[in-house]
C-alpha cells in the first residue's frame, strides 16, 4: 500500500487519495530510505508525527519526517500495519515472533502510537498463552525492550510476568548479559510470588546448620 522512493499506490478511500503525501526518512548513511506515506494515515495514530508534521520542512512538494536513529526495515512493518490492520506473519520460532514484535513496539513507543502497542502486546499475551511450552530464550526480547521502552512500559511488564510464571533456568542462557534493572525486576517479582515458608524440611527455618557448613562435623 505504500512505496520506497515513489508515489503512494492509489486506493479506494477518498479520504486517503484527498491527503498530502509525506516523505518519511528512515536510517542514515547506506541505510537510509525514503518511504512515501499519507499524512492522514500516520498524522492520527502518532503523537509523534502529528507534533511534527507542521514545523517539517519542505522538500519539491513533500513534508520530510527525518528518524535517523529508526531502522527501514521495522518501519516497513509499521507501515504494512497501517495499510492493512495486520501485523507482520509470525515466523516458526515463537522466540523469533517475540523478537519482531518487540522490534516494531519499541519504533511505536518513539511514534507514540498507543493504539499499536495495544495490538502488539495482546498479540504477546496470545503467543504467550498459547506457545509458552515451546519458548526457549526470550533474552534477545528482554534486551529490545529494556534498551527502548521507559521503566513503567507495560511491555516490560508483560515479559517479567512471562518469567515469574512460566521461565524456566534455560531461559538465561550463561553468554547472556541482561540489563540489570531486568534482573532487579525479577528478583522482585519471583520474591512477590514466593510462597510463605512453611515447616517442611527443605525451609531455612527447619532445615538442619550442617547443609550449609563445608566441614562435616
Amino acid at each position: 500500500m505504500f512505496r520506497r522512493n515513489g508515489r503512494v499506490p492509489g486506493t479506494r478511500s477518498s479520504r486517503v487519495v484527498a491527503s498530502d503525501v509525506i516523505i518519511v526518512r528512515v536510517g542514515e548513511g547506506t541505510q537510509r530510505e525514503d518511504f512515501s506515506v499519507h499524512e492522514s494515515i500516520v498524522r492520527p495514530r502518532s503523537e509523534f508525527f502529528a507534533n511534527a508534521l507542521p514545523n517539517a520542512p519542505i522538500e519539491g512538494t513533500s513534508k520530510v519526517i527525518k528518524l535517523p536513529d529508526q531502522t527501514p526495515k521495522i518501519f516497513r512493518r509499521y507501515l504494512d500495519y497501517l495499510y492493512t490492520t495486520m501485523l507482520p506473519a509470525g515466523t516458526i520460532e515463537v522466540s523469533d515472533q517475540f523478537v519482531q514484535l518487540s522490534n516494531l513496539y519499541v519504533l511505536c513507543e518513539k511514534l507514540v502510537d498507543v493504539g499499536l502497542k495495544d495490538v502488539i502486546l495482546r498479540k504477546m499475551v496470545t503467543l504467550a498463552q498459547e506457545r509458552y511450552m515451546v519458548l526457549n530464550s526470550l533474552a534477545e526480547t528482554v534486551d529490545i525492550i529494556y534498551n527502548g521502552t521507559p521503566s513503567y512500559s507495560n511491555a516490560r511488564c508483560l515479559l517479567l510476568d512471562i518469567f515469574v510464571d512460566s521461565g524456566t533456568h534455560t531461559w538465561l542462557p550463561a553468554d547472556w548479559d541482561p540489563p540489570k534493572q531486568f534482573l532487579r525486576d525479577l528478583a522482585t517479582g519471583l520474591l512477590m510470588k514466593r510462597p510463605f515458608p512453611t515447616d517442611s524440611s527443605d525451609s531455612l527455618f527447619t532445615c538442619d546448620p550442617s547443609r550449609y557448613m563445608e566441614k562435616e562435623e
